[in-house]
């Protein structure tokens, strides 16, 4: 569809947002976040509300994963309803479509963290079973399997995540790594969830007696992490600059952070953040808690 540049995206019709939004260009992944976030917010408001939620900064988070779901939901359980958009033989038939599909989203979603809570107060009984060497060697060997099988961006996205989870108190902005890695923000954003509910996967399978198999050079990287257990941000930040040198990118995403690094002198050298103040066991739990965020 030729779409006139000076037309505002809220003047659309509902024929038109479809066609844009099945075009899949580079226009496509903003018209369709418009529509969600902005166009149909009242009227998802109001089905958020029939369904029982109450809170605006649930309501917030529930309309960027609808989102995802939709657009780029390849992560969800049920099939990505993208493709389901190309069945409505009615296009102005696309809000009620939106309406419906979110109000199924809800429900399911709903009982998804019906059934989470349920598995989660299962493995909350068995963390405080789980010997503190174990607890270190669980995490150590996660990280070095995700090194392993990771392709260079996503093993990029896992270190900036591990090092954002140790150091709450500095990192820059989703927007700007996405931007500097090349990534829509909204792409950056599935990825960072992928790689937790990753993590999070395999420790709860070494948990429960599995055994991940690590090649020679992540068996040592396994047992550097291990010994440095007590130093991991500085460990981990090592295994970061490699993953950064290994990007085409890399000199853009330097710049990023030698300019960041400039605005935060007064900061003192790594590690920083809440990471020094807990034990491995507390560490262990409190990464788990970040990877179900």
């Amino acid at each position: 569809m030729s779409k006139d540049k000076s037309k505002k995206w809220a003047e659309y019709t509902p024929e038109e947002y479809l066609d844009a939004i099945l075009a899949h260009d580079n226009d496509s992944t903003a018209i369709a976040y418009y529509l969600i976030n902005n166009h149909l917010r009242r009227l998802l408001k109001t089905v958020f509300v029939n369904v029982g939620g109450e809170n605006y900064w649930e309501f917030q988070d529930t309309i960027e994963d609808f989102f995802l779901y939709v657009y780029d939901g390849s992560n969800w359980m049920y099939n990505r309803p993208f493709y389901m958009l190309e069945g409505i033989e009615k296009k102005e038939s696309l809000f009620s479509w939106m309406k419906m599909t979110y109000r199924n989203f809800l429900i399911r979603n709903l009982n998804e963290e019906l059934r989470k809570k349920s598995v989660d107060q299962k493995y909350e009984c068995c963390d405080s079973e789980i010997l503190d060497d174990n607890k270190i060697m669980y995490l150590s060997t996660a990280i070095a399997y995700a090194d392993q099988n990771y392709m260079s961006r996503n093993r990029f996205v896992m270190y900036r995540l591990l090092l954002t989870f140790l150091n709450r108190s500095l990192a820059l902005s989703q927007e700007d790594i996405a931007e500097a890695i090349d990534m829509q923000p909204v792409a950056y954003r599935v990825s960072t969830k992928r790689v937790k509910d990753n993590m999070l996967n395999n420790i709860r399978c070494m948990e429960q007696g599995q055994k991940l198999e690590l090649d020679m050079e992540h068996k040592i990287m396994r047992d550097t992490i291990v010994s440095n257990f007590d130093d991991l941000y500085s460990t981990l930040e090592l295994y970061y600059d490699k993953a950064i040198d290994s990007l085409p990118m890399a000199n853009k995403i330097n710049e990023l952070r030698y300019g960041y690094g400039a605005n935060c002198m007064h900061e003192e050298t790594p590690p920083y953040g809440f990471c020094n103040t807990m034990t491995a066991s507390e560490l262990y739990v409190e990464f788990k808690k970040f990877c179900k965020g």
